[in-house]
């Protein structure tokens, strides 16, 4: 945080990735409250949202198979994902969720776009259904995220 804090200073501008579902299963909303709290406090100009991807091969693949792990379900993801989307106070902030790992595409500018992509979130949580969607969406086939 600290050194986002001096690019601010001297008018340096900066972007921030987040990786919604890091936290994993059950801690979505606490991680992203964490997340919106960070973003305000770094004010970053770009957030770009990318959602776990367990991949072969991985640490994170071996945590999952131990069971030390647990993936968060795709309605817990996009409430994360929503909880930061309407947190950011700065309507400036260019926020890029289109990533290959997203569920739901969406990219704008807070100030402008917040609504519409909120809206497409909402209708997304509203109509998941994790267990088939886990079935259809397999992210460990992505690769080189």
């Amino acid at each position: 945080m600290e050194q986002a804090e001096r690019l601010n200073a001297v008018g340096i501008r900066h972007n921030a990735m987040m990786i919604i579902g890091m936290a994993g299963k059950g801690r979505g909303e606490e991680s992203g409250k964490a997340a919106v709290e960070l973003i305000n406090r770094i004010k970053p100009k770009v957030v770009k949202v990318e959602t776990l991807a367990v991949l072969k091969g991985t640490e994170l693949e071996k945590e999952v198979v131990a069971g030390s792990f647990l993936v968060p379900g795709e309605t817990e993801i996009l409430t994360e994902e929503k909880i930061l989307l309407e947190g950011i106070e700065n309507p400036e902030v260019y926020f890029f969720g289109s990533h290959q790992s997203n569920s739901v595409k969406i990219s704008g500018t807070v100030g402008n776009d917040r609504e519409w992509m909120l809206q497409r979130l909402e209708r997304k949580i509203e109509t998941m259904d994790d267990e088939r969607f886990a079935k259809m969406f397999n992210r460990h086939s992505i690769s080189k995220i």
